[in-house]
């Protein structure tokens, strides 16, 4: 996600906010539930209606919408220092890359609802998309971010639908897919958490009091923790937990 582990050089420390890697893994941690409560719906243990209930969606636009605000947080965090273009746009290339494989797994998965454009390959065009958006003030990336929101919640672009194109995220009547998330509305999560972080920068002691702030309870060292591997945890903890219930489902008899 926003926070993919990458080599703790010294950059990376001194720009690095823990209270940021704990929101983060507190994202994490509710995506495995929303997960584990899909999962269980999906092989008949429970019936939550993940699609339609208000609250349901709700959870979802949450989860989304704190890894998008983090990412943007992030992308302002790290440009305090020179960016290292090279290990950017590796950064860039292990997102793709990840998002490439989550479109592989969930179409092996789920023929009819695969991922083609989900939270992973929005990061990917966002890391890009971003790079304008960070020259401008704070103010003015709040604007833009509600901009594109209210484009992405009124325009219709159905241009983007065509089946070629839907790849683009930009698609406002998609092909049924267990996780979309199109640039309009979701890419304005990432500029409004940019403006945050630039905020935050302008205002160094706001700053400067989340960086001296460090976990001390297990469960904030766990989250920190959590917020520092999103990524992997991101590709592995699905297939475990559909894997451990699927399991389950065949062995209780029901799968035969």
């Amino acid at each position: 996600m926003g926070g993919i582990s990458m080599p703790n050089t010294a950059t990376e420390r001194s720009t690095r906010i823990e209270a940021v890697d704990i929101f983060r893994g507190i994202g994490i941690a509710l995506m495995i539930a929303y997960h584990f409560s899909w999962d269980l719906t999906n092989f008949g243990y429970a019936d939550f209606a993940l699609f339609t209930d208000p609250a349901w969606l709700f959870f979802r636009t949450l989860i989304v919408g704190m890894f998008l605000f983090a990412s943007g947080v992030s992308h302002a965090l790290i440009r305090r220092a020179p960016i290292d273009g090279m290990r950017y746009v590796n950064r860039i290339g292990v997102i793709a890359g990840a998002a490439i494989l989550v479109s592989l797994g969930t179409g092996f998965a789920f023929p009819n609802g695969f991922v083609f454009f989900g939270i992973l390959h929005l990061l990917a065009a966002a890391s890009i998309l971003i790079l304008p958006f960070a020259r401008l003030p704070w103010i003015a990336n709040v604007v833009a971010g509600i901009a594109v929101i209210w484009i992405g919640e009124t325009v219709r672009l159905d241009l983007f639908n065509a089946p070629a194109l839907v790849w683009l995220g930009l698609a406002t009547a998609p092909p049924f897919s267990v996780d979309y998330v199109p640039v309009f509305p979701w890419f304005g999560g990432v500029l409004l958490g940019l403006a945050a972080g630039q905020y935050m920068i302008a205002h160094d002691t706001t700053l400067t009091a989340l960086a001296r702030w460090q976990p001390a309870d297990p469960v904030s060292r766990l989250l920190q923790w959590a917020g520092r591997h999103t990524l992997i945890i991101y590709l592995l903890h699905q297939p475990i937990l559909f894997g451990s219930v699927w399991a389950v489902y065949r062995m209780s008899g029901a799968g035969f």
